[in-house]
């Protein structure tokens, strides 16, 4: 007799397709996300182009955002610059 363990199945690399998505990132988004931005093969695409590491300049891009304090950069509005839906809310 063998057991096998496997790992918890997340959905944490669906949550970095939708948060790297440039729909998302620019706030031009509503609730038909998935129906409009996702299907297996663009997601398939993806995820090999993390496994290749090819996001990190993505990433590099962001953490450019940050000022030296750690808090994202905001405009002199106070307001932060990079999401649309951010700035509809807030006022």
């Amino acid at each position: 007799m063998s057991t096998t363990i496997h790992g918890v199945e997340t959905t944490l690399d669906f949550g970095r397709f939708v948060l790297d998505h440039e729909a998302f990132v620019s706030g031009n988004f509503d609730t038909g996300f998935v129906g409009t931005h996702f299907d297996a093969s663009r997601f398939g695409a993806y995820l090999n182009q993390r496994k290749e590491g090819q996001n990190w300049a993505a990433a590099s891009a962001a953490l450019k955002v940050e000022n030296s304090t750690g808090q994202i950069a905001t405009s002199s509005s106070g307001t932060s610059e990079g999401s649309r839906w951010k700035r509809r809310h807030l006022d």
